[in-house]
């Protein structure tokens, strides 16, 4: 289920000069003409597939060439046909899901990437097959993907949930949404979602469009979590180091963990954007919606500034970090870090990368740093307390409501919610998150309540 298999993601960058794979910029049913493209897919061999929405097909690109190979034959109901097809999904057995939107059903199109595919293709009604509000309907499917098990899970847009269909299943479980058609702003609400993702701990993500939200809905729960409030959200995606990518007003944003505002890594025409993918080796492919067209961004980088450090240092000179990096936060251990002030900081340290630090108040060195990619300087433990992640010779560890901080490579921890036990004190940082207070270490000193004010903590970006 993860799209992302390259290094670096957290720095990629993408040509801002898309080539057009296919289309012209106006409406047509040539082979090499789209009317509505709703959303792409990209096979382990390249091949590029199409929902050519208005004119009910799907169109299959093989790798280079800009006309398309029409593998439905029309619109209708029948087993080799689609009635205004939207999303679409390729299973690892290179299986193809359509959510045929009018039909209020989910197609099955086996092993879709082989040469020696008869056209028309013939599929299977995988979920739905009648519309309405029933678990054994569908109404208005939009998105469709799949998990390891060949579950088949559907955003239904008309009736604001999403369903999932185990294998041979002829009726689907609500998980997510209240479920009987009605929409809903509340936690346990949605409202014409567009598209969904699902990730490797089977949390959907969902592009809650008319709340205006990305809602995080963990595996079992009643209730979604908002994640980032966006303008009108039609798809979302989640990589490896659970960077989110969201489509919304022909730009697809990215979202590092722990952030709610996101930065633009793609345009295309104005509120256009339904679908989007990336291939193996981190193209991004997007649909024109209103202009016909699908269009890819070459993966032009995948570097970020290299980590000039590594492991902890101590005694640090600010004027040896390169000119990369950026101060993104600065602040006493007076100010406890609530949920409110964690926000805001990692909304402004919003890079691929962060260097956390600390010192005493009017001195120039810092006492002790470190810097990591950002997903390993984020590495949740929760409130584990002997939980690290070694990455770049620092144990780094995280949670919004107990602690925040390093040790130095593989040296253990006790939290409780910092830890004053370790081996090498003058190596770590500690910073209590969700407390009342501040606290609490800056390399070798253990701060009380009266000298939170004389020391600071400090926080780059790159």
């Amino acid at each position: 289920m993860i799209y992302f298999a390259f290094s670096a993601w957290p720095c990629s960058a993408w040509d801002q000069n898309p080539v057009i794979i296919t289309g012209t910029g106006s409406f047509g049913s040539g082979s090499n003409q789209l009317n509505e493209p709703r959303d792409v897919a990209i096979d382990n061999y390249f091949n590029i597939y199409v929902s050519d929405a208005f004119n009910h097909r799907i169109q299959k690109y093989i790798n280079g060439s800009t006309s398309g190979i029409t593998l439905t034959s029309g619109g209708g109901s029948g087993p080799s046909q689609v009635n205004y097809p939207t999303g679409l999904w390729i299973d690892p057995d290179g299986n193809l899901y359509v959510t045929d939107y009018f039909n209020c059903r989910v197609m099955k199109y086996n092993n879709i990437s082989f040469a020696s595919l008869s056209i028309p293709i013939v599929g299977q009604a995988v979920a739905g097959g009648s519309c309405g509000t029933g678990l054994n309907q569908l109404k208005d499917p939009v998105a469709v993907l799949t998990d390891d098990l060949r579950n088949v899970y559907v955003c239904e847009n008309g009736n604001n949930r999403v369903t999932r269909w185990a294998p041979g299943s002829t009726s689907g479980t609500v998980i997510a949404g209240i479920g009987n058609g009605a929409t809903g702003n509340g936690t346990n609400g949605l409202s014409c979602p567009f598209g969904f993702h699902l990730d490797s701990n089977s949390t959907l993500y969902i592009a809650d469009s008319c709340n205006h939200r990305i809602q995080k809905w963990l595996s079992g729960a009643s209730t979604g979590i908002t994640v980032t409030a966006i303008g009108y959200p039609l798809d979302v995606l989640v990589d490896s180091y659970g960077i989110m990518y969201v489509s919304s007003g022909g730009t697809i944003h990215r979202f590092y963990p722990n952030s709610t505002s996101g930065t633009i890594v793609a345009s295309v025409a104005l509120g256009t954007s339904f679908g989007f993918k990336f291939d193996a080796i981190g193209n991004l492919y997007v649909t024109e919606y209103y202009t016909g067209v699908l269009k890819k961004f070459n993966l032009v980088s995948t570097a970020c500034v290299p980590l000039s450090w590594y492991g902890v240092q101590r005694n640090v000179d600010l004027s040896t970090l390169s000119n990369d990096w950026s101060e993104c936060y600065r602040g006493t251990y007076a100010v406890a870090l609530n949920e409110t002030i964690l926000t805001s900081i990692l909304n402004a340290c919003n890079k691929g990368q962060l260097l956390l630090a600390c010192r005493p108040v009017n001195t120039s060195l810092l006492t002790v740093a470190a810097m990591g990619l950002r997903a390993d300087v984020l590495f949740n433990c929760s409130s584990s307390s002997s939980c690290t992640h070694a990455a770049n010779g620092v144990g780094w560890y995280y949670s919004n409501n107990y602690s925040w901080g390093f040790v130095s490579n593989n040296d253990t921890v006790s939290r409780n919610p910092c830890d004053t036990t370790q081996a090498n004190p003058s190596y770590g940082l500690c910073w209590y998150t969700g407390q009342l207070s501040g606290g609490l270490q800056c390399g070798a000193n253990i701060l009380s309540p009266l000298n939170y004010t004389n020391f600071e903590r400090i926080i780059y970006h790159s």
